[in-house]
């Protein structure tokens, strides 16, 4: 069974200076870490801060292909975690044809996002997940400056 996630925040966890984002189930009170890159954790924080870039960045680009091509991101789904790493899929609608595509969970949470569609996570993942505990600092991605990213190592 699936359940539906949104994000709630994008921080940094104080111990290993990784970012992650933390789902938070829509109706509910079920929440998830997945450590993320810093690239992935920029974009996100800046698609959940309403900036936008005078250039478009790789998840516009994917997003901007799709409607050339007339398709259109149907859902994102975190369907998988084996050996603490997540796996993705991004569902893709082009005619009468659904697409799934293998994703980095970041990958899809950017571009479910930019699309404005749900994310969907296996409740079983949800429930493994409880499990890893980042090391949460108050520092939250998307309130430092797109300039500061730089100071936080990976």
């Amino acid at each position: 069974m699936f359940i539906i996630m949104e994000v709630e925040s994008v921080s940094l966890d104080k111990e290993t200076s990784l970012p992650f984002v933390r789902l938070r189930e829509k109706n509910g009170d079920k929440t998830m870490p997945i450590w993320i890159g810093l690239l992935e954790a920029s974009a996100i924080a800046t698609e959940l801060e309403g900036v936008r870039l005078t250039r478009p960045l790789t998840h516009d680009l994917i997003l901007s292909m799709l409607v050339e091509m007339d398709s259109n991101v149907e859902k994102v789904e975190i369907n998988n975690l084996k050996d603490n790493v997540y796996y993705a899929s991004i569902f893709i609608k082009q005619g009468d044809s659904i697409i799934e595509v293998d994703s980095r969970p970041s990958d899809a949470i950017a571009i479910s996002l930019k699309a404005g569609i749900d994310i969907f996570v296996e409740e079983d993942i949800i429930k493994e997940a409880q499990t890893l505990t980042p090391h949460s600092s108050d520092v939250k991605l998307e309130d430092i400056p797109v300039e500061g990213y730089g100071k936080y190592k990976m």
